[in-house]
């Protein structure tokens, strides 16, 4: 009893290690790749910063090669690749439009905000995507299910090496 709580331990902890290492590394890659310049887009203090970036966030994510829906089971417009990317190559479209505006304008601050708020709104489409594409097992639901799973082997095998020393404890003093 005593080997199956150690192998429990082991297996929960392993897992436990190995998530993290995964997900550290997967979420700098994603960063690296897509995620920063999303980022230094908003970071940009001028127009032609932000759009430089924002530009090169959509290069990103259309290099990425993605596809499809960000769900295994309920696919929706709304999770769907083609249907964010379209979404987001209007707000691309409309830096260009803002060019003409006058920064000191309510018209230029609208349409600064839709901007951002249509890149805002596709940024976990996009990640979830990227994930489910290069690392699967990181995806959402499925790296929360492995997680627990991870946890709960921890917790199962703290409890059986607790009841085997316990039971030993119990048999050594009944004998006595």
């Amino acid at each position: 009893m005593k080997i199956l709580g150690l192998v429990f331990l082991a297996v929960g902890l392993a897992s436990l290690i190995l998530l993290s290492v995964f997900s550290v590394r997967a979420s700098y890659q994603y960063d690296n790749q897509i995620g920063s310049y999303w980022s230094l887009s908003q970071k940009a203090s001028t127009l032609q910063g932000r759009a430089q970036y924002f530009n090169e966030y959509v290069s990103a994510i259309e290099s990425a090669n993605l596809s499809g829906n960000d769900a295994i089971f309920l696919k929706t417009p709304d999770n769907s690749y083609e249907q964010n990317l379209a979404a987001l190559k209007t707000a691309q479209q409309r830096f260009q439009d803002v060019q003409s505006i006058d920064p000191t304008s309510f018209q230029y601050s609208q349409t600064m905000q839709q901007i951002e708020g249509a890149g805002a709104q596709s940024l976990d489409v996009f990640r979830d995507l990227w994930y489910l594409k290069y690392y699967p097992l990181l995806w959402s639901w499925i790296w929360t299910t492995e997680l627990i799973t991870a946890v709960l082997l921890i917790f199962a095998g703290y409890m059986v090496l607790i009841s085997s020393y316990l039971i030993k404890r119990t048999q050594g003093k009944s004998q006595s």
